[in-house]
């Protein structure tokens, strides 16, 4: 069998027309109808598991790159937080260094 009969029988399985597969592996081995049926079977078979191990491995994929909404949320409000605390820290710091200056005067 050669690479384009190959491609050909693929497409006509993954088309889904089945005895179109079977005609042509029937046409290009010799084989009979049992054993092309069988063939046929097989790799459909095998070109389903395949497709669907590789749709698990995309949305795999796609959850590893799309961060947990509740994750995300809750590092906003952290930073937020944070960052309120470290402006406040510093204006504290500040008004204490100015009621202890030469400016006001205890």
């Amino acid at each position: 069998m050669t690479a384009e009969e190959e491609c050909r029988i693929a497409q006509a399985i993954a088309e889904g027309r089945l005895v179109k597969a079977i005609r042509l592996v029937r046409s290009a081995t010799g084989a009979s109808l049992a054993d092309a049926k069988l063939y046929v079977t097989a790799l459909a078979d095998k070109m389903s598991r395949d497709r669907t191990i590789r749709d698990r491995a995309s949305l795999l994929a796609a959850d590893r790159r799309r961060p947990d909404s509740s994750l995300a949320r809750f590092t906003f409000v952290l930073t937020f937080i944070l960052t309120i605390v470290i402006i406040l820290a510093s204006f504290a710091g500040a008004v204490a260094l100015l009621t202890n200056s030469a400016l006001f005067p205890a």
